[in-house]
């Protein structure tokens, strides 16, 4: 399977359902689209200030489940999968940043996390 790395909170968003879009300034290849990929929490950790604006996001969207602290999240971890369905560059999701590719995602699966070294980019992982 093919994995990319998301910087926290967004890797828990995506696998956790709440996010629908990944907003990038990049196109996936085309041979990405309909297919599964494992989402991989980079080993980058929120700062007090994002933390704070995801408690607010949180807020604003009435999620009353999730991460509670900063160490709360995992780092440098596989923590599920998601297919990337479509690309635009039109999408109405709350996630989807104005000029970006927005990657629609869908059917997410949370997983134990497990331990990988990312990479920029796409990379291969092999236990899933």
């Amino acid at each position: 399977m093919t994995a990319l790395s998301f910087w926290q909170p967004y890797a828990w968003l995506i696998v956790n359902g709440h996010a629908d879009v990944d907003s990038r300034t990049w196109a996936p290849p085309a041979k990405r689209l309909g297919t599964r990929i494992a989402v991989h929490a980079s080993k980058r950790k929120l700062t007090r200030a994002e933390f704070k604006y995801f408690l607010e996001m949180m807020n604003d969207l009435k999620i009353k489940k999730h991460p509670r602290d900063i160490a709360d999240f995992d780092y440098g971890k596989v923590v599920g999968t998601v297919i990337i369905s479509e690309v635009k560059k039109n999408s109405k999701s709350y996630w989807a940043v104005s000029g970006y590719f927005h990657w629609l995602l869908k059917n997410p699966k949370k997983m134990r996390p497990i331990a990988v070294k990312g990479k920029m980019g796409w990379f291969p992982v092999t236990f899933i």
